[in-house]
């Protein structure tokens, strides 16, 4: 599920694209640009144990070298798994930790979807995972299916770049603009978002939709060659949607409240709105 699991945010593939999609042999690695927010190179390491004597041998330091972030994915559906799966974690969070001593270390809890009682046998992955080790983890429940992904690859490329705390900054600012729900920023091609506000229990829903909802947008655009929309608003019985481009890569979505559509408070939003957006595209000059 590994190869899937990135295909299915930087390449845009759907979910029935990648149900036949083969098992990774030796290494394979790419480079994404998430706009100039990240760079990532993923190298995505083959679990068979033929290569997994390779990694533990002549490679291990070519791979763990350089690393900054462990994502180590798990199929929780193969409980017969879990004890050798949990032996490789430790192993690897030990090459990269002596490495890199401020590596953050993701564990996806893959094909959650398959799962009914999730919140068990989370607690007991983690309890397992984290026995012999210290380091903070962070587990990702994922799916290819829904928006999980999304979600947690935008918390990993955050982890990434250090824009990210200046962005989270300035759309602060923005929420407390009155009639201002939340405000986030996504990267257009991938639907990962660079920043937001929204809490943390409701992020994964929110973000996930409205990055499928712009991933599809800039697509249509693309495809019915048309010129790129700089601003969309969409209305709802509760909330409203304002999506602005900041410039070739990034969006910046509005989330108001219904007060909002008082047409003199809307005008002093889209204004703040402005300004957000110029401070972030100074931010990605620099």
């Amino acid at each position: 599920g590994k190869t899937c699991i990135y295909e299915r945010v930087f390449e845009g593939k759907k979910p029935w694209e990648l149900i036949h999609q083969t098992a990774t042999k030796g290494i394979s690695y790419k480079d994404y640009e998430i706009g100039t927010m990240a760079n990532p190179m993923i190298w995505d390491l083959g679990g068979q144990q033929q290569y997994l004597d390779e990694y533990h041998g002549p490679l291990r330091k070519n791979i763990f070298r350089k690393a900054s972030i462990l994502l180590y994915i798990i199929d929780i559906t193969d409980y017969d798994r879990f004890e050798s799966a949990r032996i490789e974690f430790e192993w690897s969070v030990n090459q990269i930790l002596s490495y890199n001593h401020n590596a953050k270390l993701n564990v996806f809890l893959h094909k959650s979807d398959l799962i009914h009682d999730k919140s068990s046998l989370v607690s007991h992955i983690k309890k397992v995972f984290a026995k012999n080790i210290s380091h903070e983890i962070t587990y990702h429940l994922t799916s290819i299916f829904d928006e999980s992904l999304f979600k947690a690859w935008s918390d990993i490329i955050r982890e990434l770049s250090p824009k990210s705390t200046f962005i989270n900054s300035i759309l602060k600012q923005l929420k407390n603009q009155k009639g201002v729900k939340d405000a986030l920023v996504i990267e257009k091609s991938s639907g990962l978002a660079c920043g937001s506000t929204i809490d943390e229990d409701e992020e994964e829903i929110i973000v996930g939709m409205i990055s499928l909802l712009i991933v599809t947008i800039d697509k249509v655009t693309r495809t019915m060659e048309l010129e790129k929309f700089r601003e969309i608003k969409l209305k709802t019985d509760s909330n409203s949607l304002l999506l602005t481009e900041v410039n070739q890569d990034l969006i910046l979505v509005i989330i108001l409240l219904p007060e909002a559509s008082d047409n003199t408070l809307l005008e002093e939003i889209e204004e703040s709105g402005e300004e957000v957006t110029q401070q972030l595209r100074k931010l990605w000059i620099e």
